[in-house]
């Protein structure tokens, strides 16, 4: 019989401790505000998405299907709180992607968004600050 292992590190369910929403704006959107903030979340994902080089992965792609994962009202409105944030834009500003200064700004900070998502989200960290090369369990019916 072999040892037991150390514990799985799972993935993290919500973004809660990774993403701070107390820098003074309410992480609800009513649903106006919702809509708008989805839309400029769009905008700048079509914008970004195919000129992405895919390496080491496609940063536009994990933001849209991270957002499009969301599964309630609130988890959008705290996801779409964190990437304007993150990209330094309001709902209601223009965004002229045809500037290439704009354009860079935004493409770095989409970057480094869709960086942090994966630094301190998707993959788990053991205590010790060493990545947790364990398979992760499945359960069998």
């Amino acid at each position: 019989m072999m040892g037991s292992s150390a514990p799985h590190h799972r993935h993290q369910s919500s973004l809660e401790g990774f993403i701070d929403f107390s820098t003074g704006a309410s992480p609800s959107f009513n649903p106006d505000e919702l809509d708008k903030a989805a839309g400029v979340l769009r905008r700048v994902i079509e914008h970004f998405e195919p000129l992405s080089t895919e390496k080491p992965y496609n940063q536009p792609r994990l933001v849209r299907l991270t957002y499009e994962h969301a599964r309630s009202d609130q988890s959008k409105s705290n996801f779409l709180h964190a990437f304007l944030g993150a990209v330094n834009i309001t709902i209601d500003e223009v965004i002229d992607l045809d500037d290439e200064t704009v354009e860079e700004d935004i493409r770095l900070a989409l970057n480094a968004f869709a960086d942090f998502l994966v630094d301190n989200f998707f993959l788990p960290h053991s205590s010790q600050g060493c990545w947790q090369q364990d398979a992760p369990t499945i359960a069998r019916s």
